[in-house]
């Protein structure tokens, strides 16, 4: 499981927990608690949602260029070339 996918449902709880905190502070009515309360969750999990599919998208990104950086050592790789230059080489490609 990964991070992101429980985030618009903590996001959302969070925000509906410190507005309806505050609601009762401020002696609200009981319609208008509930309208802040269910407006703050659904704003903030529309906001975790976005937040999941950029962290998502970044997490794809960061694999597709380890993958391509690996077909690359790969490629490189001649007949005859021994392990240790082969474990050189892959060193020095995860330095940079």
């Amino acid at each position: 499981m990964n991070v992101g996918s429980g985030l618009p449902g903590v996001l959302g709880a969070i925000a509906a927990l410190v507005v309806g905190f505050a609601s009762q502070m401020a002696q609200v009515s009981l319609p208008a608690f509930v309208m802040r309360v269910v407006s703050a969750f659904v704003v903030f999990a529309a906001f975790g949602v976005i937040l999941r599919f950029i962290l998502a998208e970044g997490a794809a990104r960061a694999e597709l260029q380890q993958v391509e950086a690996l077909q690359e050592i790969l490629s490189e790789v001649r007949p005859g070339a021994t392990v240790a230059e082969l474990l050189e080489a892959h060193e020095g490609s995860e330095k940079e």
